[in-house]
């Protein structure tokens, strides 16, 4: 494992398995799971292993289910459009507009341009500032 410190902020360079009953309480989660799709790269010329775990979306589940349990604010975890009936139900999805794609599965889907993030506000997150004084949100 590697522990980087960035101001205020701590990176961990570590399978998260590992880690997370160490962790305790966290500020924000941050996660890019394997999706559960076994994906293995079949265009490239430098072919890569596939992606270790990426056979079910169970760690996904877990790491999220943690992440929403012990975040004080907010938790973003990365996945695909199929992953909405697989990952925990989040409040809101942000679709990452990329700047290039895949090529679908060369058979029978359209090439992706984007990915998902889905948004879990945690017990102490609110948005603050003008967005929360123009919708009288406050609590």
């Amino acid at each position: 494992m590697i522990k980087e410190q960035i101001g205020s902020c701590t990176l961990y360079h570590a399978d998260c398995l590992e880690i997370l009953d160490t962790l305790g309480k966290v500020d924000n989660v941050i996660t890019d799971p394997p999706y559960g799709m076994s994906y293995v790269s079949a265009r490239r010329k430098h072919k890569y292993d596939p992606i270790e775990n990426d056979n079910n979306a169970d760690i996904a589940k877990e790491v999220i289910d943690w992440a929403v349990k012990n975040a004080n604010y907010a938790v973003y975890a990365f996945g695909r459009w199929e992953n909405i009936i697989e990952y925990p139900v989040p409040k809101s999805v942000i679709t990452w507009i990329k700047n290039n794609w895949g090529s679908g599965d060369l058979l029978h889907s359209h090439a992706r341009q984007t990915e998902m993030i889905f948004f879990y506000p945690c017990q102490r997150h609110e948005w603050g500032g003008a967005k929360t004084d123009r919708y009288n949100l406050r609590r």
